[in-house]
């Protein structure tokens, strides 16, 4: 257990250190991009992203999850999931490719066409990296991956911004989008010396897919409905309004990057080994629970807060249209990491068959939701979504609480003091700022100053646990830091 406990917060930290600086490279570019290119461009490619979204899910087809989930493995598991891949990132890029025409003919924009034939190059160059991704995540070796990952964010980005500057348009867009897997995979297997060996076996493929075809029908559904709101907008209304939107969500998830993805990562191993051992698991999940509560609520209140002078600073005015819609998503930007947290409780114990029934009953409520795209404002529409996914994340919470034999209210509990505390500070500085009229620099910099100083202190006022267990392990992750530097 101490070994694990080791590999964990090693783990966390590379994960954690690489998502920071990633995000960190993307943001900036997106920056850069967002001032040079206009956000009909950035609709364009959110069009194409829905179709090359939800068509990676058939390519890995859930053999990653299967890897990383299942304790006993051979060569022969590597090498059927990796071959597997291969074929279906070629099958996938050709019938892209053949389609480009009718997905121009849907959204009625000639250009469209072009850009999904060379955009279908994405599935083979991603089929490369999957296994070897699953491998080293499995074993928590995020250093590797951080490291990979970084390369490929600083590479495609210098891409996407000199062919931005170039006069390249949507175009930017797309070679960027191209050069992220391109750059990750090649360098991904300079720095990783293991091989799949090119074995093909059915018992393997049998063993995998018993847990991984649900857990890749699970994927369907999620991907599906997860671009089927850029799906609509960009048939419904228009690129622009679909560039504004896509901007705003690519704000929220912030939230997510910054609050829980490395968390998630790590854990999914973690929990695999520990699917046995009830009391250990319980113990990890509640921490974990505790501990992205503390920090969702925090970045969920500090965007909501800031939203309108961080827009127009990094993006400039012509984002405004942006403001209001990334208002209303961060007011549930809570939901999703915790969502993502209790579906490893279902994944990681191997119940692939609740995990896909939770999928299916998760979007079966989303559907009225999508169809108002077509009778309410975008507004409207982000409001109906924000009442059904509270619904959903109730759902989640009575899944894993009947998995691991616990009350649905130890998940809710964690929450009421935050529902409370965030909105009370986001009111009351933001009835004090309207009064105050000064630089906006200085003006953004007093509310990020005012909010982290009302946020700690009410944790530490009202003993809240998510602050105590996250400062209980800082010197963990401290110590390994000092190992390192």
């Amino acid at each position: 257990m101490a070994s694990l406990k080791e590999k964990s917060v090693k783990g966390l930290f590379w994960d954690y250190a690489g998502r920071l600086s990633i995000q960190g490279v993307s943001f900036f570019v997106s920056i850069i991009l967002s001032r040079i290119l206009f956000p009909e461009d950035f609709g364009l490619l959110a069009m194409i992203n829905v179709v090359v979204a939800v068509s990676t899910t058939f390519v890995d087809m859930g053999l990653s999850s299967a890897l990383i989930q299942r304790k006993e493995l051979t060569e022969e598991h590597f090498g059927t999931a990796f071959l597997l891949n291969i074929s279906m990132g070629v099958l996938m890029s050709l019938i892209l490719f053949l389609s480009s025409g009718k997905i121009a003919k849907f959204y009625n924009i000639d250009s469209l066409e072009t850009i999904a034939k060379v955009m279908s190059i994405i599935f083979i160059l991603n089929s490369f990296g999957n296994v070897i991704r699953a491998k080293l995540q499995k074993e928590l070796n995020f250093k590797t991956l951080t490291i990979s990952n970084l390369i490929a964010a600083v590479g495609s980005g210098t891409i996407g911004i000199i062919s931005a500057i170039s006069g390249f348009g949507v175009w930017s867009l797309v070679f960027q989008s191209i050069s992220v897997p391109l750059i990750g995979n090649l360098s991904l297997f300079i720095l990783e010396k293991w091989r799949p060996k090119m074995r093909f076996g059915i018992t393997a493929l049998k063993e995998l897919w018993s847990f991984g075809f649900k857990m890749f029908l699970t994927s369907i559904l999620e991907n599906v409905f997860a671009q089927l709101d850029s799906l609509i907008i960009g048939k419904a209304m228009s690129a622009s309004k679909l560039g504004y939107y896509y901007r705003a969500k690519s704000l929220q998830n912030i939230v997510y990057a910054h609050s829980s993805s490395s968390l998630l990562s790590v854990l999914f191993p973690v929990f695999s080994e520990l699917q046995n051992d009830d009391e250990m698991f319980k113990n990890v999940l509640y921490k974990s629970y505790n501990i992205v509560c503390f920090i969702s609520f925090y970045l969920v209140g500090l965007l909501y807060l800031t939203a309108n002078d961080i827009i127009i600073i990094l993006f400039s005015e012509r984002w405004t249209p942006s403001i209001i819609l990334f208002k209303i998503m961060a007011m549930g930007g809570f939901i999703y990491p915790l969502v993502s947290l209790l579906m490893i409780v279902l994944s990681s114990r191997g119940n692939s068959k609740n995990y896909l029934i939770l999928g299916i009953v998760k979007r079966l409520v989303l559907i009225p939701v999508y169809v108002s795209i077509f009778f309410v404002s975008l507004e409207q529409f982000l409001y109906i979504n924000l009442v059904v996914s509270l619904v959903n994340f109730y759902i989640n919470i009575s899944f894993a609480a009947k998995e691991i034999g616990v009350r649905r209210s130890q998940f809710i509990k964690p929450l009421l003091p935050y529902l409370i505390i965030t909105p009370a500070i986001v009111l009351s500085i933001n009835i004090l700022a309207g009064q105050v009229n000064t630089n906006i620099f200085l003006h953004v910099s007093g509310l990020i100053l005012a909010f982290t100083l009302a946020y700690y202190v009410l944790n530490v006022l009202f003993r809240i646990k998510g602050l105590s267990l996250l400062i209980s392990v800082t010197p963990e992750i401290k110590r390994y830091f000092n190992r390192i530097f």
